[in-house]
């Protein structure tokens, strides 16, 4: 099920007792909604956008608020707009090109718009799927992922990157030493 704005804050405010920083990864929602998170004490805010491809993106949400594909490339922005002190993007590689969807070009135009947002990117890979004929991965190896790691940092220097959890160790502790800022819980 999902839960409301409203439960999300309340849950902020109970979260603010314990922990310096929240940050949220929810559905996209309305500007003054983010507001209203953020003032439940919510200061960041990651949409994984799954894929910058529009037309590969209705083929992956066929109903539902999610499968509008402009409400959800806009969210990052409605968050800053809200109040939100920093952002993150996601593309699931492999759904698409990963080259296209990992392009880093969406965080930098909203950096330049909101110069005090902090920018954040996580790295997942979409894993072969069983049972599910909709969805054919596109192999984006560990060199891949690599490249994608590297091309974040060289192009936006102060932004944080994630690496999932789904990573083996090695790749993690690499990535780690190499460019990656966090690791997702």
């Amino acid at each position: 099920t999902m839960s409301t704005v409203e439960y999300i804050g309340e849950a902020c405010k109970i979260a603010q007792k314990y922990f310096k920083v929240i940050g949220l990864e929810i559905y996209p929602v309305n500007s003054d909604q983010y507001a209203y998170l953020h003032a439940c004490g919510a200061d960041y805010v990651t949409v994984f956008q799954e894929t910058y491809n529009s037309d590969k993106y209705e083929t992956l949400h066929l109903a539902g608020h999610k499968r509008i594909f402009p409400y959800r490339v806009n969210a990052q922005e409605r968050a800053l707009m809200g109040g939100m002190r920093g952002v993150g993007f996601a593309a699931l590689l492999g759904l698409d090109d990963f080259r296209k969807d990992a392009t880093g070009y969406h965080a930098y135009l909203l950096q330049r718009k909101y110069p005090h947002a902090e920018i954040a990117f996580s790295c997942p890979r979409l894993r072969p799927i069983i049972n599910n004929d909709r969805i054919n991965p596109m192999d984006v190896h560990e060199r891949q992922l690599l490249q994608v790691v590297c091309a974040y940092r060289l192009f936006m220097p102060f932004a944080s990157i994630t690496v999932s959890t789904r990573e083996c160790e090695r790749v993690r502790d690499h990535l780690v030493d190499i460019a990656a800022t966090k690791i997702s819980a």
